[in-house]
């Protein structure tokens, strides 16, 4: 069995930091600047755990799964960042920032932005916040790429049964 899997290293770090941080950034930006709720924001989270090397292997390394599977190969790799690699390739800033935006925003908007109170806003207001989210992102990452820089980590295993 081969198992691939979003990880952290060591000390917990995602190898996303960086475009995590900018994103944040936004969302202070607009609260603000009123345009989103403090407690709206509050609420906004991605709900996912990297999992560190020895987290995975624990479970495949104590009972009962000892008896009847062996970890052939296991490794913790930090991926390329082929979008800074493509920008570097390019130097189109703005093809670049779009590109971040757009991964961002559908890896993870549907979550942070299910927090929002569709109640005190219309549904054109809520796309006009989304939007306003996106223009901001996308400006921060045109004016600093390096520092969105992403090298997420992920756990390669090989377990074979004894």
């Amino acid at each position: 069995m081969v198992i691939l899997g979003g990880a952290a290293a060591d000390d917990a770090s995602s190898g996303a930091e960086g475009v995590m941080d900018t994103a944040n950034a936004v969302f202070v930006e607009l609260v603000e600047r009123g345009l989103l709720d403090a407690d709206e924001y509050a609420r906004m989270m991605i709900p996912t755990w990297n999992r560190t090397l020895e987290e995975f292997l624990a479970p495949v390394r104590a009972e009962p799964l000892v008896r009847d599977l062996s970890v052939e190969e296991h490794s913790l790799v930090a991926l390329p960042d082929i979008l800074l690699e493509e920008y570097h390739a390019t130097r189109d800033v703005e093809h670049f920032a779009g590109r971040v935006t757009g991964f961002f925003e559908a890896a993870f908007g549907p979550s942070l932005f299910s927090v929002l109170s569709p109640g005190g806003r219309s549904p054109e207001a809520l796309t006009e916040l989304m939007a306003e989210f996106r223009t901001r992102l996308a400006a921060r990452v045109a004016a600093d790429p390096g520092a969105v820089g992403t090298h997420w980590h992920v756990v390669l295993l090989r377990i074979v049964r004894r």
